[in-house]
This record gives C-alpha cells, structure tokens and sequence, in this order.
C-alpha cells in the first residue's frame, strides 16, 4: 500500500465533514504519495523528539492526533518541515474529527476508564456521559482514573456528593463543565479547564482534572489498530513518552 492509499483508508475512516471549522487537520506533510506504507509512528504530537525517531528508523509516516500545521505557514523556513521533506516521511493529524468520530478520542477515554451506558452531550455532541459502576465518593473515582489512564495526578473541585453520572471530554474542556451540569452529571471529567471556569462550577458539579495528554493518549491505540487493519503487514508503533517532565 502507498501512503496516498493509506491516507484514503484514514480519511475514509476519519471524515473530514466532522472537523469543526476553526480546525486544521488532515495531511499536513505529503513529500510522496506513491511511497510505500512499511512503518508508521502513531503520537499525540509530531514533537521534535517524534520526528527524529521516525527518520532515524526509517518509518514513512508520521500519524497524530494534534495538528502538526495550525496556523497559516508564511515560509519553509522550520527545520521540522525540512527534514520531513528531505526525509520524505509523511505526516497525517487527525484532530476535531477524531474527537466527534464515533469510536475516537472521547469513546476511547470513556472505554478505559469503563465508563457505561455513554452517549454523546454538550452542544457539539463530542463529549460523552454515562456511568460509573456504582456511586463513588470523589477521591475512589479520582483514584480510578488516575490509576486507568497512567497519569501523575488528578486534580479535584470536589462538591462532597457521590459520583455516579459522569460526562467527560478529552483534552481542554473548560467549555464543558457548564454542559455537563446542566446535563445532569454528578462529576466532569477533562484534560485541563480554566481555574475560573473551575471556580464557577463549585457547589454544582465536582469536576476531576487529570492532564492534556493523558485523557488523549488511549485514542493513540484506536488510530494504530485502524493502520493495522488497512495494511496488516505494516510495522506500527505508539509513541509513549510524554513531552512534559514531572518533577
């Protein structure tokens, strides 16, 4: 398989008719399309670390959740951009869409923290909620979820209610603390909110913070398994490192 067939299999899979406006996503580095699809490095970034892995061990593309080109670019002046091309890797993101696509970045969240019953809520219906296993006192479910999905630490606006209906939204969410209330969830789960936004919402909804990429990370498998199964023969690999350190 070349990679411009193995871009039309993700695109197919990933339509481009659920990226909301503002966004950029898609392909961003497209050096050679007839290239053949032997090794691809899946990621949430195409960090500088990321990019040297993938030329120094010959992968051919480069797939991540985050977009590798946000804003306009005005000149090819960036050494990232230059040594994909020279190197001839392609880089594909999949953002916004990935987050509404049903299966991606909010089911694969609700999935590894065993979330049940989900459906979709908030305005743009990418959030999900549904329920814990039981009602839970706040620090079991902020234990759960830090345990769940490997992250340093999650951080707490705790209403001293029991938790059972839980709506979440991976990544920066702060917009949706106000719709998870009024959608009747006893707890909101996201990357990272604004401490006013946070502030707002006591009394009314305990909201659990636990980190950026860690609510994003289990959709890092998802887009891996939908390489797999376009071309089985193709070596893939998760990168797993964080671009933050913890001190």
């Amino acid at each position: 398989m070349t990679v411009g067939e193995l871009i039309s299999r993700l695109e197919h899979a990933i339509p481009e008719d659920l990226r909301l406006e503002w966004d950029n996503d898609g392909t961003m580095i497209l050096p050679d399309p007839e290239r053949k699809v032997r090794a691809v490095l899946v990621a949430l970034d195409a960090t500088e670390s990321v990019i040297n892995e993938a030329i120094g061990r010959g992968y051919d593309m480069i797939l991540t959740h985050h977009p590798l080109i946000f804003r306009p670019v005005r000149n090819l002046t960036d050494p990232r951009f230059i040594s994909l091309i020279k190197s001839g890797v392609c880089v594909c993101s999949y953002h916004t869409r990935l987050d509404a696509l049903a299966g991606g970045v909010n089911d694969c969240l609700a999935g590894a923290i065993g979330l049940a019953h989900t459906e979709p809520f908030g305005e743009d219906g990418m959030g999900r909620i549904g329920y814990l296993s039981e009602p839970m006192s706040t620090s079991a479910p902020a234990r759960h979820v830090k345990n769940a999905l490997d992250a340093p630490h999650v951080t707490v606006l705790d209403t001293h209610r029991p938790i059972y209906r839980l709506a979440l939204l991976g990544g920066a969410g702060k917009e949706g603390i106000e719709q998870a209330a009024q959608a009747g969830a006893d707890a909101y789960l996201t990357g990272e909110a604004g401490y006013n936004a946070v502030l707002d919402a006591e009394g009314r909804i305990s909201v659990l913070l636990c980190g950026h990429e860690y609510t994003e990370r289990p959709v890092l498998s998802y887009l891996a398994d939908l390489v797999r199964s376009a071309e089985p023969g193709c070596r893939v690999t998760v990168w797993k490192r964080s671009l933050l350190d913890e001190y």
